[in-house]
């Protein structure tokens, strides 16, 4: 039977629109979330930094928009991650 865990912590980003196992977040196997970027965490630049394409985003940095939902699509969010089409 497979273990199932309900996230409950503020830090939580939610329900991602993938089907994420424990080690995608919890590398070492612990409680400890692995970072891949650790310098933005807990935002979303905390995993996703890889992600992010200047081009798009004129004069702003990864930095400046670590948390994609709440930085420049203040009024509605454009990415959020249950978002099929990010």
């Amino acid at each position: 039977m497979p273990i199932s865990f309900s996230h409950a912590g503020a830090a939580y980003p939610g329900t991602h629109r993938a089907a994420l196992g424990c080690t995608s977040c919890h590398k070492a196997n612990s409680e400890a979330v692995t970072w891949s970027t650790p310098a933005y965490a807990p935002d979303c630049a905390g995993c996703h930094a890889g992600d992010y394409k200047p081009g798009e985003h004129k004069n702003a940095s990864v930095s400046s928009l670590r948390n994609c939902a709440g930085t420049c699509h203040k009024s509605s969010p454009e990415h959020r991650v249950s978002d099929r089409d990010w």
